[in-house]
């Protein structure tokens, strides 16, 4: 059952603002590499997982045409992040402060990292849109929500991983250390992203459901 009325609809805007924010910051961040257990890995793998939980959310809601749109804005909207920041940083510095390098550092890959996030959502981010509404609809034997986003959510992350990965850190690390970070990124958000589904993406989308069916319907 998808959320369609004109009151539920007022949800849409928050849940795609917040998808939008958790993605900016994960592009911001992905060379953010700290330690974990005496693991590298990357910051941005710690946040992801409520990028994918919430466009789970969506595509359960909203179904897969409002899923697939987001996700092309975001696109859109990370690709333009990109430019502007890469424009922004050519411009010559003053003497004012001494934080010109910091700025070199941070933003010189930036148009790099966007278009390979880019990359990873057209197919990572598509297909978990794609695979949470397919098999609610198309398969005969019907899975809760949580089951469906954890599945869905688990074989995105990986292709998500893997392609972002490859081209963020292509030349910039060892192809043995980017294997590692692959790695372990994808165990961390396998941890992170059950956890977030069952605790709160399961009992939002039911409880919105709840409201949904207990409403009833509005003639004209």
């Amino acid at each position: 059952m998808r959320v369609t009325n004109n009151e539920n609809q007022k949800l849409l805007p928050y849940l795609t603002m917040f998808s939008m924010t958790i993605k900016l910051i994960t592009v911001i961040m992905i060379y953010k590499i700290t330690k974990i257990g005496g693991y590298n890995i990357s910051a941005s793998t710690l946040i992801i997982p409520f990028w994918f939980v919430t466009g789970d959310i969506i595509a359960e809601l909203y179904g897969y045409r409002i899923a697939r749109n987001i996700i092309l804005f975001t696109i859109l909207l990370q690709i333009a992040f990109g430019c502007f920041i890469s424009v922004l940083t050519t411009l010559p510095y003053s003497n004012l402060l001494n934080n010109n390098q910091l700025y070199d550092d941070l933003f010189s890959n930036m148009l790099r990292v966007s278009a390979a996030s880019s990359i990873g959502l057209l197919i990572g981010g598509l297909y978990n849109a794609y695979l949470m509404v397919y098999i609610r609809d198309k398969l005969f034997i019907k899975l809760s929500f949580t089951i469906r986003a954890i599945l869905a959510s688990s074989i995105s992350e990986l292709l998500f991983t893997i392609v972002v990965y490859s081209i963020e850190f292509y030349n910039s690390i060892s192809v043995n250390s980017t294997l590692q970070l692959i790695l372990i990124s994808f165990i961390f958000k396998q941890l992170i992203s059950p956890i977030l589904t069952i605790c709160i993406a399961s009992p939002f989308v039911y409880f919105i459901k709840k409201i949904q069916a207990s409403r009833p319907p509005k003639h004209l």
